[in-house]
């Protein structure tokens, strides 16, 4: 039995120190699962979807202005004694009998129809504006994701950057101390001076003090991006692959990027909205026609038990002070602001897109540059390493040999980086960033 439970235990304790294993694999996200997180968590995301439900909201308030209004008032009283009435000719006899006209406990019941029947459309001008500002919400939510899913793949690489240089200065500090070991082992023999130790061991300090800022960075980016998001605790981030760059001459993408930005939308909805305002001022100066029916049953006699009555109402304005005149002016005004709010979108959005094309451009250039500078570094240094081991080269050589390789590595790692969100900052500006998340 002794010889059972001493395996049972142990396979208990391996499952158990397993665990954070386990869960450290858990706390891996990649770039989607992080878009899909700040889709659902972000507080802005959330005050736009809130502007879009109270955007529905509004389309029904316009919408009651036009359809029938129905009406039911129920009025019940009730009175110290009623009221009897004896007819005259009946005073003289002495079987008159009085008759009651408002008994002691009286109840109306009235039932009232309006409808509205001409006012120069501008209820159905509301109500299309209802609408049009509902389209322009939704196109305001779309952006505020893009926005914000950009951001994310911004922090996200931030990160992945920090985490990137953290692994480079160790691997720095481990050359460091390689080079510090090399020079000792020289000095001990007479090969070298104290000066080749003394460069060892400052290279090997800066590479600790280096290592120690790039770990607190990296603790920052992740702060930063668990605020936008909303992830919480520790967590490790996998390696993201290049995204597909837009296809298409600078043309192409200019035109596609016409057809597909949000923005755009939104200002031929403006220019509709525009529209709509100038039709309401114009109705301003125009009757508006309306009717009211009613039917009413009580239990007093007076003026009668039932009735029911119909009415039409006519408005004609005369002078209002100016103010429809204003109005159609004011309306006039937007109309202009906003075709002139286009040509400036326009213009605009192909500086955006010439912009990202050509920035891309330079970047995968710079990423051949760096890649076969890196090359060279490496080659460099271990040359330089190799020299020095058999006294052909100075400590301060080599001290140079292994900062310009550092240096390389994080500036390759860096513009790649910077690469990836520059093909996703050229995929916003023409109108296709992240399209499978924001719709």
């Amino acid at each position: 039995m002794r010889f059972l439970t001493i395996p049972l235990i142990a396979s208990l304790m391996m499952s158990w120190l397993s665990l954070p294993v386990r869960a450290q694999e858990e706390r891996q996200y990649t770039l989607s699962q992080v878009y899909r997180i700040a889709l659902k968590m972000n507080e802005e995301i959330k005050i736009t979807e809130e502007q879009y439900q109270q955007s529905g909201h509004a389309i029904t308030k316009a919408r009651s202005a036009i359809l029938p209004h129905l009406s039911f008032n129920f009025l019940g009283t009730h009175y110290d004694r009623s009221v009897e009435f004896t007819p005259l000719m009946d005073q003289l006899s002495f079987d008159s009998v009085p008759f009651e006209i408002m008994p002691q406990n009286t109840y109306t019941m009235t039932v009232s129809l309006g409808v509205l029947l001409f006012d120069g459309g501008r209820s159905w001008n509301l109500y299309k504006g209802a609408k049009t500002n509902k389209e322009m919400t939704g196109n305001n939510l779309l952006l505020t994701r893009q926005g914000i899913l950009l951001a994310a793949a911004a922090a996200y690489y931030d990160v992945i950057k920090a985490q990137k240089e953290v692994e480079l200065t160790r691997q720095y500090l481990e050359l460091a101390e390689k080079q510090l070991r090399v020079a000792q082992s020289r000095f001990r023999v007479g090969e070298v001076t104290k000066t080749a130790v003394l460069q060892a061991e400052l290279d090997l300090l800066n590479s600790r003090r280096e290592l120690i800022q790039k770990e607190n960075e990296l603790k920052i980016a992740k702060d930063r991006l668990s605020s936008l998001v909303g992830i919480e605790g520790d967590y490790q981030l996998t390696e993201p692959t290049s995204p597909p760059i837009p296809e298409g001459s600078l043309d192409e993408l200019l035109t596609l990027a016409l057809q597909n930005r949000l923005e755009l939308r939104n200002n031929s909805l403006n220019q509709r909205l525009a529209n709509m305002e100038m039709g309401n001022a114009r109705g301003r100066f125009i009757p508006t026609v309306s009717t009211q029916a009613s039917f009413l049953r009580q239990n007093a006699l007076f003026p009668s038990k039932e009735y029911a009555s119909i009415g039409i109402n006519v408005a004609l304005p005369i002078f209002d002070g100016g103010l429809g005149i204003a109005e159609m002016r004011e309306a006039k005004s937007m109309q202009v602001q906003a075709r002139l709010s286009r040509d400036r979108l326009v213009k605009d959005i192909e500086l955006d897109v010439t912009e990202a094309y050509l920035g891309l451009e330079s970047l995968t250039e710079a990423v051949k540059t760096l890649e076969k500078q890196v090359q060279l570094a490496e080659e460099n240094y271990q040359l330089v390493s190799r020299f020095f081991a058999v006294g052909e080269a100075t400590s301060l050589e080599l001290s140079q040999a292994l900062n310009a390789l550092d240096r390389a590595r994080k500036n390759l790692t860096s513009l790649r980086y910077d690469r990836h969100l520059a093909i996703l900052n050229l995929q916003k500006v023409v109108g296709i960033f992240a399209a499978e998340y924001i719709y």
